[in-house]
């Protein structure tokens, strides 16, 4: 069989096995007629690079495809086995095509010089956000007023103890203040309760002090987030910090406390889901742009935000990059702190905060990555050996015996490169917890995952010394566990029970059920309707139509026209003149309620259960974890992680022991040439 042949009927297979899509075949069909376009290693690539942006990958890494023997579907069955060309005769095959450039000319797709294809407006997104960050991470704040500024620090951010300046763990919530006054732009990366919000408050502060005493105009501070739950949260979190802050009311009050979405920020617009009000041609007015749980926030999202933030604003991002990615494509906060080596500050930025602030930090990178990493899994570390998962496919590395290896661009040492690009000191991270005591199980079963260890993660799931972490393993029953039945009567009784809309919007948020997958016996459908009929059978409710008094319901889908977005989640009600109406109570700013009528819901779904990767940027007292009987390529580090940071006391998860070590050993690596761009 020729190579042409042999491509043709990969795509075939391909597309039989559910790996590309329609969609993904029909795109490729469809630009190789407008462009005269018959080569099916060239269609194959077209075809491949539409199914890696469905799957959450901003590009194709041909040479890391070409390296792959084999390849497994979603099931983890064999589809093909040396399936691709060689790399460097695929390469020189789609640089010759006219569906593809270098970005110089215009071309649906571009093939950069490491291999990897883009579909052209994700090329622009990536390569416009990186050169807009690195412009701001190259803008120092050179004179900062020391004789106020030490004090200042002192005042907001008190050491517990004498001794405490002298520890082995520098104080890095201080350190992520100066940053975030000397640069233009800075990123506060944390996992849950080490005081992310807390920290950015009395930044906040700082940065209208430091105005009144250079006598110039308070910052316009503009507080977003990518969900309506997450704004709700983030402007909670403002509110409650800002009562205890050590310093006057004139600075407290000019500190806003209402945050919006990205989208409502943005000014987005009825007929569009991807054109809005401001942009670089018309930017928002303001001087400081706060982006909370920034991990959830896409590449195209992500490059029209900041496209649309004055040059001269400060950005700051706050957000745990070992969370999951977002949901669309891309993975840009890891990509921004996690460069998969040990690096270290300046020694410009070495001095200054020693100056400022009494800490050491390390210059050595060695040292840098001993000291920076509070727990086995930091930012400034190499992550654990593991094995990439994949939404839908996974590619089988490379046996250890393949000769002539794909090449790659020569990259120049990570840590020089980034002290050029100023990357490296745009970038803290907070490590100690204040959410999760020393010997919480939660916080030491999330440093287990995060860490790779999935002996360490099963052994505290096991321990009788850590009552707030449980795993359940499953019977072989497709039908709701009893253990799981019992949890949801019990945690949404109090919910069901109320009579007020308030108390109800509140009591919802004691107990949540996250699931891995949305489909099959263990996803979020068929656990939401267990869950109605375990109600409906201890008389909580009456689940004779889908306007049922007492549905939680979460909004799938953007809906500009009512200002209701993805990720919403509201409870149906009688209408109070009218019994036999329903409407949807949605939480709205400052503690108030939003009223909507049923007929006016844009797509939306039951919310007892919900995606683990839906609950991103929310917190329950009580989790109940749900993945499915059966190894998945879904499956992930970060998704365990997630699920189990979403819980404040208590989390169990529903599962085998071999599914959670397999979830504990896989990675998530989305493709992107994003890293590279920031910090080579």
């Amino acid at each position: 069989m020729s190579e042409s042949n042999l491509m043709a009927a990969t795509i075939e297979t391909l597309r039989a096995a559910g790996i590309l899509t329609p969609l993904d075949v029909h795109f490729a069909q469809t630009m190789g007629r407008i462009g005269g376009e018959t080569r099916a290693d060239v269609l194959l690539a077209v075809a491949l690079a539409s199914q890696q942006v469905s799957n959450g990958h901003v590009c194709l890494d041909l040479a890391r495809l070409a390296a792959t023997p084999a390849l497994l579907d979603a099931e983890g069955q064999l589809v093909v086995e040396h399936p691709w060309p060689r790399f460097e005769s695929w390469v020189e095959t789609l640089r010759t095509s006219p569906l593809i450039s270098d970005g110089e000319a215009i071309a649906p797709l571009v093939l950069d010089r490491s291999g990897r294809l883009y579909l052209r407006r994700y090329w622009e997104h990536e390569t416009a956000l990186a050169a807009s960050l690195r412009e701001r991470a190259t803008q120092v704040e050179v004179l900062l007023d020391s004789t106020w500024l030490r004090p200042a620090l002192d005042r907001l951010f008190p050491r517990e103890t004498p001794g405490q300046m002298n520890a082995r763990e520098p104080d890095w919530q201080r350190i992520a203040a100066v940053l975030a006054l000397q640069r233009r732009f800075c990123v506060i990366s944390g996992g849950p309760g080490t005081g992310k919000t807390y920290t950015v408050v009395k930044i906040l502060a700082l940065l209208i002090e430091q105005a009144l005493q250079q006598h110039v105009r308070a910052p316009r501070i503009t507080l977003v987030a990518p969900t309506g739950k997450a704004a709700a949260r983030l402007s909670e979190s403002i509110r409650a910090a800002k009562g205890t802050l050590p310093c006057s009311d004139s600075v407290k009050e000019s500190i806003p406390e209402d945050a919006a979405t990205i989208h409502r920020c943005l000014g987005s617009t009825a007929w569009s889901a991807t054109t809005f009000r401001h942009h670089a041609g018309n930017p928002l007015v303001t001087d400081v742009v706060l982006v909370d749980e920034a991990s959830m926030v896409d590449l195209a999202l992500m490059r029209r935000l900041v496209a649309a933030i004055p040059p001269q604003a400060r950005l700051i991002l706050l957000g745990d990059k070992d969370q999951l990615a977002s949901v669309e494509a891309g993975a840009v906060l890891g990509d921004i702190c996690n460069t998969g080596v040990a690096r270290s500050y300046s020694p410009a930025l070495v001095d200054t905060i020693a100056s400022l602030t009494g800490e050491r930090v390390p210059l050595n990178s060695e040292s840098a990555s001993r000291t920076i990493s509070g727990h086995p899994q930091s930012s400034f570390r190499r992550k654990p050996e593991s094995r990439p998962a994949s939404h839908a496919t996974t590619w089988i590395p490379a046996s250890a015996g393949m000769t002539d290896p794909p090449r790659r661009v020569p990259m120049r040492d990570a840590t020089e490169s980034s002290r050029e690009s100023g990357m490296s000191d745009c970038i803290v991270e907070l490590t100690t917890s204040y959410r999760y005591s020393a010997d919480s199980g939660i916080g030491r079963l999330a440093r287990a995952i995060n860490a790779g260890d999935a002996e360490a993660a099963l052994r505290i799931l096991d321990s009788s010394d850590h009552p707030d972490v449980v795993l359940i393993e499953p019977s072989s029953t497709p039908a709701l566990s009893e253990s799981l039945r019992d949890a949801a009567v019990g945690g949404f009784g109090a919910y069901l029970r109320a009579r007020d809309p308030r108390e109800q919007l509140y009591a919802l948020e004691h107990f949540r059920i996250l699931c891995a997958l949305r489909r099959g016996p263990s996803g979020v459908a068929t656990i939401n309707q267990q869950i109605e009929d375990a109600l409906a059978d201890a008389d909580l409710i009456r689940p004779n139509t889908s306007t049922y008094i007492g549905r939680p319901i979460m909004v799938t889908r953007n809906d500009y026209q009512v200002n209701l977005f993805n990720g919403d989640v509201g409870v149906i009600a009688p209408e109070s003149d009218h019994a036999d109406r329903r409407q949807v109570i949605f939480p709205a700013d400052k503690g108030q309620l939003r009223r909507l009528s049923v007929s006016r819901l844009p797509p939306h779904e039951t919310a007892y259960a919900m995606s683990v990767h839906k609950s991103q940027g929310s917190e329950f007292d009580e989790v109940a974890v749900v993945l499915p009987a059966q190894p998945s390529p879904v499956l992930s580090r970060e998704l365990l992680y997630t699920a189990v940071t979403r819980a404040r006391r208590a989390v169990t998860i529903h599962a085998s022991r071999e599914v959670v070590a397999q979830a504990i050993a896989q990675c998530i690596e989305r493709t992107s040439g994003l890293r590279d761009l920031l910090w080579t």
